[in-house]
């Protein structure tokens, strides 16, 4: 079993703290590709060597494009995910988690101490004062537009028709023309292990 940090925005911490919410998709590789080599291309060495790396080839024209593997597909079923979310200081000056107002309670608190800040992104907060961990179920890397209207309410959807409102979430965090691309994702199915605001 492996414990990874995962980034969550406060729609979603809200959506899985209500139960509507037990999968995610995540990049499968990163983006953009490094361009690897121009119209020689890869000689089979160097392409066996970058493959047995866990690389992904595509040769576009002259040129052979590298797609580096992201975190996302080392997670398996069994795997824990501490949910990272965003932080701020109340009107009693005290930290609470962002999503719902929640107060971060002692002593997940004291990881925060010395934090001068009123709000603190979810890059930062430690996992001492996570809230939230989630066992994967199952894991799994399919294109984007696999998914099911199913998926989608696993996702957090909250109406029909749900494929739109996903589409339209997807291009929100990853920017205009992200579900046309059709990127291989990881998708992961989670249930939650343990919350404290529950």
């Amino acid at each position: 079993m492996t414990e990874r940090g995962i980034i969550f925005q406060g729609w979603s911490v809200r959506r899985i703290l209500e139960g509507g919410k037990t999968m995610t998709r995540r990049l499968a590789w990163h983006e953009p590709p490094f361009c690897g080599a121009g119209r020689e291309g890869l000689t089979p060495d160097e392409e066996a060597d970058v493959k047995r790396q866990g690389w992904r080839t595509e040769k576009r024209g002259d040129y052979t494009y590298l797609y580096k593997p992201t975190i996302w597909q080392k997670i398996r079923p069994g795997d824990v995910l501490w949910v990272r979310e965003a932080v701020k200081r109340n009107d009693r000056h005290l930290w609470a988690y962002e999503a719902d107002d929640t107060e971060v309670p002692w002593p997940q608190r004291s990881h925060l101490a010395g934090k001068v800040r009123s709000k603190l992104s979810p890059m930062f907060l430690p996992k001492e004062s996570t809230r939230l961990r989630l066992k994967v179920t199952e894991a799994r890397i399919e294109p984007l537009q696999a998914i099911t209207e199913d998926d989608c309410f696993a996702e957090g959807a909250l109406g029909k028709p749900a494929l739109p409102w996903f589409t339209e979430t997807w291009n929100a965090i990853h920017g205009s023309g992200a579900w046309r691309r059709n990127p291989d994702v990881v998708a992961i199915t989670f249930e939650v292990v343990d919350a404290q605001s529950l």
